[in-house]
């Protein structure tokens, strides 16, 4: 029984320690590719598009309350 024991315990110690592995080098890919992109902005295709509907919401917004104009 005894050696069933540390056989059984030497499994089990080896299954933790993998899986603990397994998952700290997912964390640390995980991490690394989040440092990699910290601060690093991406142009979308269509930003110029995105800036016009931008510019136009001001400019409802700005004209919301104004109640001196006709469309």
């Amino acid at each position: 029984m005894s050696a069933f024991r540390k056989v059984a315990d030497i499994a089990h110690k080896t299954t933790v320690t993998g899986l603990f592995g397994f998952f700290g080098y997912g964390l640390y890919g995980i991490t690394n590719q989040v440092l990699e992109h910290q601060g690093f902005k991406d142009s979308h295709p269509q930003e110029g598009f995105i800036q016009m509907l931008r510019d136009k919401c001001a400019e409802e917004y700005a004209k919301y309350y104004d109640i001196g104009h006709r469309d």
